[in-house]
């Protein structure tokens, strides 16, 4: 049949122009997304505090994310394999349940997951035991004692505290609320929660946002006028802190410096400017004592003495004891002698007469409070220890009773009175091996300095200063690890997703072998001198890299126990959106009237990048003209099938309109369109044109 007439769509405007909103989409979508991750250990120590009281909550529930971000950081798991926090007795005795309105639920460690436990069981249940939490907290957690795991209370309590510090500090990273709520009614809640007879509930913590939220907040520098020096910051954050922590039982014989001694023991036992301490207390009333033992004697830790109201704090350490007890220490703890090889060692003691023994209402102090007393000082003394590349290790070896044998040999040994009871002995000192990672900084190629915002599909290096007393031929590998904020470590199929390695030098951008998403760096391609040298790891992220804070780690081995600490660069993922089309004719044969025709050959194929949710939206620029002929722009729709029959599209108007929605990030998408034209009855012949638009854009 002769064709008569043809219609075109104008493919070179409409490139154009979609070019041109393209440019003005990524200038109204690009935005930084902030993150807890950049801010400091000692600054989120210095923020910790309880939300309590009725009233102190919204009711506004918390998201699932956040929730397992603080089942996380209370007993989750970590890429090296060990738990969020460590084991007070040699084995892990706690299961933390999840009780909120849907449900009670239990947390999975090995997996990072929650269960259902009973849909029937929620906060109005075990609110009837009246546990004194604020009932508008979005969840509550309740944290069990499994005695089939270990059978000492005392130890379980202790290793309960470690956990709850992580909550407290995590919950405020996220400036979510919550407060740790002893003496609960445990028969009670074992009933609520039908849990056997062997599992016993020890404390809950109720968790939600605040009504008031968290002040500016760092350590209490205006009453640091003591012997130690001011504490300084970090470069480590909360999470890395909780990611790298180690227990250690070997140390090089480098002194721990007074600045160390001063972080530990502030985190330890110390205060914020917020009057709030760095470890929470059962009833406010702090009764632990703090005590130093190294090669000169023995020093008890003074974090505020009560002169006057209000009352005065000195961050000092006063001088007990003369000589050396390091080696007694150890022996008295079941002869755990590998201590004695540490710099220093920490003593935590409870002072059984301070405030006359008792509680704030009068009531007599619970031995298993002190304890979780102890293990919010334990956590806090393992997390700083690694902001400061130090490793330290707790020992309850000899200390099993409470104030048994071992606590009167150590009172004998530190000539202390009958009113204190020692609880935990922690060895602290630099790690054995000689390997510093000094730094991190991701830069742009051919710039200098640490680069704040990345963009997908951008060149960038990751230079690592590495020193070392040993020679560097000594070095076995240099691993570097790349995660996202909310993505753990050891979720290495998901974090792949996420993202593309390229690994250079001499090759340019290459694709590197993964285990995991570890990459071990070969020496040789070092810049190096005798002591020390930079690594260099050459990368660009995928399309749909998270926009988010992101972090390069680097740690340096001698082999493969022997390792230097991890050190992190936090830096922010930009928004990434781009689209690409290839436009197809429309055209007819025939005599015109009320045809229903479609492109021919091949579909217009949108092609989507991004690292956000977008959506595609099309609109028209008006009606359709030739030579003073129209067809109107309601006659023109977009459809997803080939078929026009089907009826599956839009019709097209001057105004934007979703056609796709929800699409999820990815690297390059092809989105398949039809068009369909229908021709009026007596259209004149003739070559057609219009422009139409589309727009991919952040949902």
């Amino acid at each position: 049949m002769k064709r008569t007439g043809a219609l075109s769509l104008h493919s070179k405007r409409i490139l154009s122009v979609s070019l041109q909103i393209l440019l003005l989409t990524l200038t109204l979508t690009a935005f930084s997304v902030s993150s807890t991750s950049a801010v400091s250990l000692e600054e989120t120590i210095s923020r910790r505090r309880s939300t309590h009281g009725s009233g102190t909550y919204n009711i506004t529930q918390i998201t699932e994310q956040e929730l397992l971000k603080v089942l996380w950081a209370a007993y989750g798991t970590t890429s090296t394999g060990h738990r969020s926090v460590p084991s007070i007795g040699g084995n892990y005795s706690l299961i933390i349940y999840v009780v909120n309105a849907t449900g009670s639920y239990r947390y999975i460690p090995e997996n990072h997951s929650i269960v259902m436990h009973d849909e029937n069981v929620t906060k109005e249940t075990i609110k009837m035991n009246d546990q004194g939490w604020p009932s508008e907290a979005s969840a509550v957690l309740v944290i069990v004692w499994n005695k089939t795991k270990m059978d000492n209370q005392y130890f379980a309590s202790a290793e309960a505290g470690c956990l709850v510090q992580n909550v407290y500090l995590e919950a405020n990273a996220l400036d979510l609320g919550t407060c740790c709520v002893g003496g609960v009614n445990s028969a009670g809640l074992r009933n609520n929660l039908t849990l056997p007879l062997d599992l016993t509930p020890l404390l809950v913590m109720p968790l939600g946002y605040p009504k008031s939220s968290y002040p500016p907040a760092s350590p209490n520098y205006s009453v640091m006028n003591g012997n130690l020096p001011p504490v300084q910051y970090s470069n480590m954050s909360l999470d890395d802190a909780i990611r790298n922590w180690v227990s250690v039982n070997q140390w090089s014989s480098e002194n721990l410096s007074s600045q160390e001694l001063s972080q530990l023991l502030w985190a330890a036992y110390g205060s914020a400017n917020t009057t709030h301490r760095t470890t929470p207390s059962a009833v406010d009333i702090y009764p632990l004592i703090i005590y130093v033992s190294n090669s000169t004697g023995v020093y008890r830790y003074i974090p505020e003495i009560e002169k006057k109201t209000p009352k005065e704090y000195f961050h000092y350490t006063e001088k007990i004891l003369e000589g050396d007890k390091r080696y007694n220490i150890a022996n008295a703890c079941s002869g755990q002698m590998w201590a004695a090889n540490a710099h220093t060692i920490l003593l935590i003691a409870y002072n059984s007469s301070f405030n006359n023994g008792s509680t704030g209402d009068g009531g007599a102090v619970s031995h298993e409070f002190i304890e979780v007393d102890a293990g919010c000082v334990i956590q806090n003394l393992f997390l700083e220890a690694t902001a400061w590349n130090l490793g330290t290790a707790v020992i309850g070896d000899g200390l099993e009773k409470w104030n048994g044998a071992g606590a009167a040999e150590l009172r004998a040994i530190l000539n202390l009175s009958s009113a204190i009871v020692p609880l935990y002995v922690m060895p602290v000192g630099h790690l054995h091996d000689k390997i510093r990672v000094e730094d991190v900084v991701v830069r742009k190629v051919s710039e200098a300095g640490q680069v704040s915002e990345t963009d997908p599909w951008t060149e960038y290096y990751a230079n690592a200063s590495v020193t070392t007393a040993e020679t560097f031929n000594d070095l076995l590998n240099i691993t570097w690890v790349f995660n996202c904020t909310g993505t753990e470590e050891d979720e290495g199929d998901n974090a792949r997703s996420h993202y593309t390695f390229r690994w250079t030098p001499g090759e340019g951008f290459t694709e590197p072998t993964l285990t995991g998403h570890l990459i071990s760096a070969d020496c040789v391609n070092a810049s190096l001198s005798a002591s020390s040298g930079w690594f260099r790891l050459a990368f660009r992220f995928g399309k749909s890299a998270d926009p988010t804070t992101w972090t390069c780690k680097v740690t340096a081995y001698l082999n493969a126990t022997n390792f230097g600490f991890k050190k992190s660069s936090p830096w922010t993922m930009n928004t990434y959106i781009s689209f690409t089309f290839y436009p197809s004719s429309v055209y007819w044969t025939g005599d015109p009237g009320n045809l229903n025709i479609s492109a021919n050959s091949m579909p217009l194929n949108i092609t989507v990048s991004s690292n956000v949710n977008v959506a595609i939206r099309v609109r028209g620029g008006g009606n359709l003209m030739s030579n003073g002929n129209t067809i109107p722009l309601s006659n023109v729709y977009i459809g997803q099938s080939s078929s026009p029959s089907n009826n599956d599209g839009i019709t097209l108007t001057t105004s934007y309109q979703d056609w796709k929605t929800e699409i999820p990030p990815s690297e390059g998408t092809d989105h398949s369109s039809y068009w369909f034209l229908t021709i009026p009855e007596g259209t004149p012949a003739g070559t057609y044109t219009f422009t139409f638009y589309i727009e991919v854009s952040r949902l």
